[in-house]
Parts: structure tokens; sequence; C-alpha cells
């Protein structure tokens, strides 16, 4: 590679480097640069400061049989032994499958409030029709039913552990399989 190639890339790379410095900060002005970031080349990462990820994510789901709504159960992204969990960590996909997709349903509920006004289409982006099937996939234990899902987020440990819902999707049919 040429001299001007090696600078032209060593530049491309400080200013990325720069604009991923200042998304993490996220100044009030940097709102009208971060819109043409429609690659998503600008990784947001808040496991620590300027602010920490302070809550877990979760999604969980119930059946509704004849409009009676059933029980919650968590969809299970799996969990290691913390003392194994720095070697070894394989449920860490499904951990951060679920992470990925629960932000790009909320980054698709906030594009669209912010162009359209209100959250109608939800139901047709990527994040949502991607959890959607991964709750319709779960074990169900009554034919024809409707099935719902909801993010929720918990915040402390128990016996002091506060949860609360970040969204409730609409139910879906879910027809026997025979």
């Amino acid at each position: 590679m040429s001299d001007v190639g090696t600078v032209v890339v060593g530049g491309l790379l400080l200013a990325w480097f720069v604009a991923s410095t200042i998304h993490q900060i996220s100044p009030p002005w940097w709102g009208r640069y971060r819109r043409f970031d429609r690659m998503r080349l600008l990784p947001r990462w808040n496991f620590f400061a300027p602010r920490p990820g302070q809550r877990d994510q979760h999604l969980v789901y119930r059946d509704i049989v004849d409009g009676v709504p059933g029980g919650w159960s968590e969809i299970d992204t799996g969990s290691s032994q913390p003392l194994t969990r720095w070697l070894l960590n394989p449920t860490r996909f499904r951990q951060k499958a679920m992470i990925d997709l629960v932000n790009r349903l909320f980054t698709a509920r906030r594009e669209l409030v912010e162009r359209v006004g209100d959250e109608r289409g939800l139901e047709l982006s990527s994040g949502y029709l991607a959890i959607l099937a991964w709750a319709m996939g779960q074990p169900v234990a009554e034919q024809p039913c409707d099935r719902q899902f909801a993010v929720v987020a918990t915040v402390g440990y128990a016996p002091s552990r506060s949860l609360r819902i970040l969204y409730l999707s609409m139910s879906h049919r879910l027809e026997s399989e025979s």
C-alpha cells in the first residue's frame, strides 16, 4: 500500500475512533450527526462510565387460551456458573442475541415515533419479528391458543428486586401443528 493509502486509511480509522468516543458521551449536539450512522458503525458500550448498564432485561411469554391469559414464562437464555463463566460461557450467544434483538426493537420504536409520531408498524420491524419467532418457538401446553411476549427489566436482587415492563406485544395466534 502506498503512503497516501496508509494516510487515508489511518485518517478514516482515526475519524471512526473519534466519532465512536463522542457517541459514548452523546452530548446534546451529537443527535444531528448520529442520524447519518445508517449502517450502525458507531458502537454503544454502556458497561462502564458514564452510564453503566444497571438493569437486566428478560423476555417472557404467555399463552392465552379462550381469552384467559396464563402465567408468564421466561425465555431461557441460559446461565453459566459464575466460577467458570470467565473461561467458558456457551450461553453468552443466546444472551447477546436477546440483548441485540431487544435493542433493535427499541431502536425501531424510537425511530417510528420520531418519524411518524406513533408506533404503528413496529410489528413489521426485524427486531419484533425475530423476538416473536423466538417466543412462538417455545413449548406450548395447549393448542390452539394466542401467544404474547413482553420485555421486562429487573433492577437489584431479591427481596428488593424491582420489575418494570418495557414492552408488551399484541397477542398472536399459535395454531396446532397437525
